[in-house]
């Protein structure tokens, strides 16, 4: 008897724990959409796009390899609407393509990061295509359902001519 009920309660735990199981293929087509979204929002320079996206929170980080650092929301949303309101471009002056995601999902969907390539296509006077690459690094959370940028590190990039992936 005593034996059934622990396979009773064995049985019953597992069928818990697998309800409780995460779609990473969901996840991170999640996290590829937000950062789509983000990429797109600072490039048409939707400020409620950009508020979307970032975790409103005093530890939220947004960095360049340039050396600029903003830390905190409240400090990354005035830096957007200072950059916003000032700027000319628009979305017509450059196209963005984002490309090979490397994401890591942790904590049982709760935390993530991503690696991906951006391509800006601008075309300069001659007509002539140019191609700006950075490399860029987001470290998500999930807050209340939704996933949110909480650290943003971008920087130039030249792809190599072979790109090795260690599994």
């Amino acid at each position: 008897m005593f034996r059934y009920l622990i396979l009773l309660t064995l049985g019953a735990s597992l069928l818990v724990t697998s309800c409780r199981s995460v779609d990473l293929v969901a996840e991170r087509n999640q996290i590829i959409q937000v950062c789509h979204d983000q990429v797109n929002s600072w490039r048409t320079q939707d400020y409620e796009g950009e508020t979307r996206a970032w975790a409103h929170s005093p530890y939220a980080l947004k960095m360049l390899t340039t050396g600029t650092r903003t830390i905190g929301w409240e400090s990354i949303s005035q830096q957007y609407k200072t950059s916003f309101a000032s700027s000319e471009s628009s979305q017509d002056d450059f196209s963005t393509v984002l490309s090979d995601f490397y994401i890591q999902v942790a904590d049982k969907a709760k935390n993530a990061w991503v690696v991906f390539d951006q391509h800006q296509i601008f075309e300069d006077e001659d007509g002539n295509q140019e191609i700006y690459e950075t490399l860029e690094m987001r470290c998500l959370e999930k807050i209340d359902g939704q996933w949110r940028v909480v650290f943003q590190l971008t920087g130039p990039y030249h792809r190599p001519q072979e790109l090795t992936v260690e599994n």
